[in-house]
């Protein structure tokens, strides 16, 4: 299952027109984290979605270990060294997730500022709209639109299972463990912990890879000395 996660929305019009465009594309998931009030404006910008819109959950925080696996949006990208911003188009990420079973939290951040770094890093991967560089930002309700266009053309979501947040865990906790024994600069550990996060979520790792690898993880702490 797939939720909107619209985090600390600022404007009523554009919680009512992501409620429409979700509709549009069959889904019905949405949660609001700290958002604005929702006015009548919300109300009559979500137009035939009216049901959407009330159904929605509202969180005072964001918990991020309410999904199996999060995805951030960004309208910026970082450059080959900043592994935080290295992210998947639309169509990427309908390829991984197509098959994919298991809860997923969208994450769309305010329309003035977007998500912070901190906010990014805390997803299993990021994904970004590619754009004009005269004008790269989307409205809030148009960059929903063209995620869930592209991931409404999935035929079938449900071919196997995802690894869970726990699983995920318990992957990075061995990687951490490995990284800890290998000869590298303390400096690049974050680093290189970030890039094997980020490799992990694009994957879309299902419950029987992230088992695999982390058996194979715990075998090579073993036999590092």
């Amino acid at each position: 299952m797939l939720s909107v996660v619209l985090l600390r929305p600022e404007t009523p019009g554009n919680v009512g027109a992501v409620a429409r465009v979700m509709k549009n594309f069959g889904f019905k998931d949405l949660v609001l984290v700290d958002p604005c009030d929702v006015t009548e404006e919300a109300r009559k910008r979500a137009k035939h979605a009216k049901d959407v819109l009330g159904d929605a959950k509202v969180w005072k925080e964001m918990k991020w270990d309410g999904f199996d696996t999060t995805v951030s949006t960004s309208s910026e990208t970082g450059g080959d060294y900043n592994v935080t911003r290295n992210a998947l188009t639309p169509d990427v990420l309908r390829e991984r997730a197509e098959e994919a079973e298991g809860s997923i939290g969208l994450v769309f951040g305010p329309e003035s500022k977007g998500m912070r770094n901190d906010e990014i890093e805390k997803a299993d991967f990021l994904c970004h709209i590619p754009a004009s560089e005269d004008y790269p930002v989307f409205n809030l309700s148009h960059a929903v639109a063209i995620v869930l266009y592209e991931l409404s053309r999935s035929e079938d979501r449900n071919s196997y299972e995802l690894a869970s947040k726990k699983e995920k865990e318990v992957l990075m906790e061995q990687l951490d463990a490995v990284i800890e024994k290998v000869d590298v600069e303390n400096y690049r550990r974050r680093s290189l912990r970030q890039s094997l996060k980020n490799s992990f979520g694009r994957s879309m790792l299902a419950k029987k890879e992230a088992n695999t690898l982390i058996g194979f993880f715990r075998k090579v702490k073993e036999n590092i000395s």
